[in-house]
């Protein structure tokens, strides 16, 4: 009798956390509703208030993984493909594991869809592309609000370096006044209790602390520049002060890399803003430490990170191509460049345990890959590959009578949704103004988005973005080495060899589709992943 059982998947990410779209119960529902019409049990698994982005940081998706490849399990169930994944490349490499196993995967708001056939492999990709370019479109938005935040109104945006809080009213950074209890007898230390924000008597034997004390104690040791990442560490601990983990109220012991990532805020803590290229710029929350304390901090780390070695005599270092993305197709190890006295080689970044793999020289493996790129700017190669894409976006956009209307209305919406942040950003409407009809927006425009596989418009990116990779790549043959690795590194993400030749690629995801003619290759051994 074949297994009955699907494993569900049910995901709201932090944007969608206190909005109903996406709500778990209306996706825990559907699935329950459609295993119960075709005779399957469900064992459901769930990730609320996590994006999607990175896989790892799932445990409900880990979870629902491990479980696969039982034999009882007849495949996965969700309620729409970005449940799963908001990547192309990932979306298509699940659904490729789920064929050769022979498991299911089913969509409740695809009714119909049979992804194991080519028009549903098709509809399934046209579907993995939007998504993937709404939530392109929406990093875009974010990090429109996020510059505005921080060079119009000034204020920090993220979450709060150790050591302080939010103001309320302000929104900008202040000293913290979060506390714990420690012991000086016995080393151990308390949380303080939640409800209190004015520290009550300790208990008996242990004394309040302040983590901005800490803070402070940190800075004023590694300020004399006599002290490692480990050594101010160690002081701290056996001293009495700590640290808080994601709560920003339980304590824990320092370790060297918290020394680091807390020295390197230096700048915020001096009231600037310490990530942007024009250097420093002064931010809207007052100092958190002295201002020459800080200096002293920022001038330590670099003496303490000056190279005392004599370096190789001047002479500039010799950029390997690529060096991050080679690795062995027979033991899997990665391969990173090193010059020997015949010559410059890839070698395997670590030992070798026996592979028989040989290491490749340099320059002809470099070369060969330029001239597999310099293959894709073939005026005949090119036009194939727009025209291919072309095809799919135009199927996709003339695949229901009502598609042209149903996007047009989508794009109206989305432009109502930007004008609607835009007058949140300059506050001339109230956040629960805002918040309401930014909900009513988002449930519309997820309608609109599952009537239409892809918005008008789209296929003219295919032109843009053709002409950008044929920009680069003629500059590839001219280009310094430093310039040629950049572009190089911009369309492959791996590159697999075997008996010191090119045996796979792994294209970057916007530059998939350019690989996918590698046919007209000189080499058709070539195999892209």
């Amino acid at each position: 009798m074949p297994p009955k059982t699907l494993l569900g998947y049910t995901r709201r990410s932090v944007i969608e956390a206190d909005r109903n779209t996406h709500s778990p119960e209306r996706q825990r529902a559907s699935m329950n509703e459609w295993a119960a019409a075709h005779g399957y049990q469900i064992e459901h698994y769930q990730d609320l208030g996590i994006s999607g982005k990175k896989e790892a940081n799932r445990p409900g998706w880990q979870s629902l993984i491990a479980r696969l490849d039982d034999p009882d399990v007849a495949g996965v169930i969700t309620e729409s493909l970005d449940r799963l994944h908001r990547n192309v490349a990932r979306s298509s490499d699940f659904r490729e594991r789920l064929e050769g196993q022979g498991k299911e995967i089913i969509f409740t708001n695809m009714p119909g869809v049979d992804a194991s056939s080519a028009a549903g492999k098709m509809f399934l990709n046209i579907h993995a592309v939007v998504d993937q370019y709404w939530t392109d479109i929406t990093s875009e938005k974010m990090r429109a609000s996020v510059h505005h935040v921080r060079m119009v109104n000034q204020r920090h945006w993220g979450k709060c370096p150790f050591g302080s809080d939010r103001d309320p009213e302000t929104l900008h950074l202040i000293p913290s006044t979060r506390f714990y209890y420690y012991n000086p007898a016995t080393d151990e230390t308390r949380a303080r209790p939640i409800t209190a924000d004015e520290p009550p008597a300790p208990p008996p034997g242990f004394e309040t602390r302040y983590f901005y004390d800490s803070l402070t104690a940190l800075y004023q040791l590694y300020a004399t520049a006599q002290y490692s990442y480990g050594d101010v560490a160690q002081i701290l601990n056996l001293s009495g002060w700590r640290i808080w983990i994601k709560d920003c109220n339980t304590p824990r012991l320092w370790t060297f890399k918290d020394i680091e990532i807390v020295t390197r805020r230096a700048e915020t803590y001096a009231g600037k803003f310490n990530r942007s290229a024009a250097g420093p710029l002064p931010a809207g929350h007052k100092p958190i430490l002295p201002i020459e304390l800080c200096e002293a901090v920022v001038a330590a780390r670099q003496i303490r990170s000056t190279v005392r070695s004599p370096g190789n005599k001047g002479r500039p270092a010799y950029t390997y191509l690529l060096s991050g993305i080679l690795s062995c197709g027979t033991c899997g190890s990665g391969l990173g460049g090193q010059k020997a006295a015949a010559g410059y080689y890839y070698r395997h970044t670590y030992y070798k345990n026996g592979c028989p793999e040989k290491s490749p020289k340099v320059h002809p493996l470099e070369s060969r890959v330029i001239e597999l790129l310099l293959g894709i700017v073939k005026r005949d190669l090119l036009s194939e590959v727009k025209a291919e894409l072309k095809a799919i976006l135009e199927m996709a956009r003339t695949a229901g009578s009502e598609g042209e209307s149903v996007a047009a209305k989508l794009l109206d919406k989305e432009a109502e949704l930007d004008r609607l942040i835009g007058l949140h950003i300059k506050g001339r409407i109230s956040f629960e103004r805002f918040d309401r009809m930014e909900r009513e927006l988002q449930e519309e425009i997820a309608g609109l988005k599952r009537q239409t596989a892809i918005a008008p418009g789209v296929a003219a990116d295919v032109d843009r973005l053709a002409k950008e990779v044929v920009n680069n790549i003629d500059r590839l043959s001219e280009a310094g080495r430093e310039q040629q690795k950049i572009i190089i590194r911009s369309m492959i993400e791996r590159i697999q060899i075997s008996n010191q030749a090119i045996s796979s690629i792994k294209p970057t995801v916007w530059a998939r589709p350019f690989f996918e003619f590698c046919g007209h290759f000189p080499s058709r051994q070539l195999v892209v992943q």
